[in-house]
C-alpha cells in the first residue's frame, strides 16, 4: 500500500494524451497516457479507501494485522471500518 503521487506533466490536443511524471522519476521515467486510459484508471475503487486512521489500526491483533484467508482479511477490514471510495485524487472533465 501505501502509494505516490504522479504529477500531470502536459496535456497534447494532437495526442489527446497526458504526460505523466513519477516523484521517483530515477526509477519511473515520464510517460505519456492516451486520455482514457488515464480517466479510466482514476475512475477504479480501492475498497479501502477511507478508514477510521490511526485509532483502528491500532485495535487491530498481530492475527488481524496479517489475515490471509479472505474471511480474515474481510473481518480486518469491517474492524477499520473500510468504506469503497474512488482512488482518483484528480478531477478532469472534457471540454
Amino acid at each position: 500500500g501505501g502509494g505516490h503521487w504522479s504529477p500531470v506533466g502536459s496535456y497534447s490536443e494532437k495526442q489527446d494524451a497526458f504526460l505523466i511524471l513519477d516523484v521517483a522519476k530515477y526509477k519511473y521515467p515520464p510517460v505519456w497516457i492516451p486520455t482514457e486510459r488515464l480517466f479510466d484508471g482514476l475512475a477504479t475503487y480501492d475498497d479501502c479507501g477511507l478508514w477510521d486512521f490511526p485509532s483502528a489500526q491500532d485495535k487491530l491483533s498481530q492475527e488481524e494485522r496479517m489475515a490471509h484467508t479472505e474471511e480474515g482479511y474481510a473481518a480486518t477490514m469491517s474492524k477499520l471500518g473500510c468504506q469503497k471510495e474512488l482512488r482518483g485524487y484528480i478531477t478532469v472533465t472534457r471540454t
